[in-house]
């Protein structure tokens, strides 16, 4: 693959990960069936990963995240994010890029002790400094121009499999298949 090709998959991780971490209590569907800014990240997701989103990821399976949002008021925004391919690897005729996306959170909340809103970088517990995460996004390669129209990220070539947050020791996810 080329530069380009790699640049494309950086792009789309980036891309994937300022969608799924940014929410916005305004616009996050309703309790019952949730939408907006938490499904934003859906249209970069293989059909499989689509499938494993909505059996797994916790802006769907329960209202645990979704109240939470609701009652904190919380607008989350991705700030500073840095993409860096990791890794590329072939298995049978799929191709896959590993891409770190470090990034921190820019927060808008509630304050529940005195209503009104607190806003900032989300501070490390351990360090009292913004927050630096790390979503590691596993990118299977579609051939470029055959996604047919409005195609997502333009048809160049990458798709969503698999993504970790925070993985300990910044262990990659593995390949799932079906990718």
């Amino acid at each position: 693959l080329s530069t380009g090709d790699a640049l494309e998959a950086e792009r789309t991780a980036w891309t994937f990960t300022d969608r799924e971490m940014s929410l916005d209590y305004r616009n996050a569907g309703t309790q019952a069936q949730h939408g907006g800014t938490f499904t934003a990240a859906l249209f970069l997701l293989t059909p499989n990963a689509r499938v494993r989103f909505f059996q797994n990821d916790v802006r769907v399976i329960n209202n645990v995240l979704f109240d939470r949002v609701q009652q904190q008021q919380l607008i989350q925004e991705v700030v500073n994010a840095q993409p860096s391919l990791v890794q590329f690897q072939v298995q049978g005729q799929q191709q896959f890029a590993w891409v770190d996306v470090s990034f921190q959170l820019w927060q808008s909340r509630l304050d529940p002790q005195t209503g009104s809103r607190v806003e900032g970088l989300e501070v490390d517990p351990a360090t009292h400094g913004p927050r630096v995460h790390h979503m590691i996004v596993l990118l299977l390669r579609m051939t470029p121009g055959t996604q047919g129209t409005n195609a997502p990220m333009g048809g160049t070539g990458w798709l969503v499999s698999t993504y970790a947050l925070d993985t300990m020791g910044g262990s990659l996810p593995a390949v799932i298949q079906p990718a």
